[in-house]
Formats: structure tokens, sequence, C-alpha cells
């Protein structure tokens, strides 16, 4: 088997092509072309969970995959969460206090990876996120790259007027 190689191109040019862009327009563009790839790879998650067989009673495990921003400070820095959230410790708490929740898939991760349960039988993971993940890695970069090189020609051709 050849060992493949990856050459990535362009990221001076683009970094400043992006510094002549104001802040607020910089974030915009980004949030964009990651958001796009995260719609995406949400989008492979809920129906490699459907075809897992993951949907449950509730339905709360498919409707609690989400995508988080988290703020780092820098406009030309992006951090994104993307998991399966289920509620604060408080949350928790509360309605384990009131009752069963059924809206808290908090057992998202023993799907995910698998487990042993008590008598050592082992329960292996269906990896509904890493399918999702290992299925968008290859066209992700070409899918960003589009996306913000849109966005750049838009706002250099709002500034050229």
């Amino acid at each position: 088997m050849a060992d493949a190689e990856l050459k990535l191109e362009g990221f001076k040019e683009l970094g400043e092509a992006l510094r002549q862009l104001d802040s607020e327009m910089r974030s915009t563009i980004g949030f964009r072309a990651f958001s796009r790839l995260q719609r995406q790879t949400k989008d492979d998650a809920v129906k490699n969970a459907y075809a897992e067989g993951l949907l449950g009673p509730s339905g709360a495990l498919i409707r609690n995959i989400a995508i988080a921003r988290i703020n780092t400070g820098s406009s030309l820095s992006f951090i994104y969460d993307f998991c399966v959230r289920h509620g604060t410790k408080k949350q928790i708490k509360q309605s384990k206090f009131a009752g069963k929740n059924v809206n808290d898939p908090w057992y998202w991760f023993l799907h995910e990876f698998g487990y042993h349960d008590r008598a050592g039988v082992e329960h292996p993971g269906t990896g509904f996120m890493t399918k999702a993940f290992e299925k968008r890695k290859g066209d992700g970069l070409e899918m960003m790259a589009a996306t913000m090189r849109k966005g750049i020609d838009k706002a250099c051709e709002g500034n050229k007027k």
C-alpha cells in the first residue's frame, strides 16, 4: 500500500485576505464555512443513529445531536463542540428528583463507544458519530474552502463599491 501525501496550499493568501476584512465579517465567514460542514456531519450522524436503531421510545438521542460554538476571543480561531447534549448537573439533578427524565440521552456514549455490563459481557459500540466524522473527513476541507472563497469574494465586492 503506497503512502498517501496530503498537501494543503493557499493558507497564507487566505489569511491575508481575511485580515483585510473586519472582525465581524471574518467571524461570519468562518462560522458559515464550518457550520456547513457540521450540518452535513450532523445529518450523517442522525442517519447513522436511525440505521443502528437508536431512536428509542422518546427519540431524545437523535433530537439532542447538536453543534455548539465556543468563544475563543479571537476572530481567526474557531472552536466548535459537536456532541449529544444532555443537561447540566443541576438540570439532571432536578429532573432525577422530579422523576424520570425521558429527554436526557445520557446513554449516548454507551452506544458510541460500547460498554461491559455487570455480567462482564462486552457490548460493542455502534460508532454512529465516528462514522459521520470519517465520512466527511475527505470532502470537509473542500466544502469549507468553497464556502470561505464565496464569502471572501462577496465581502471584497462589497468593499470595492
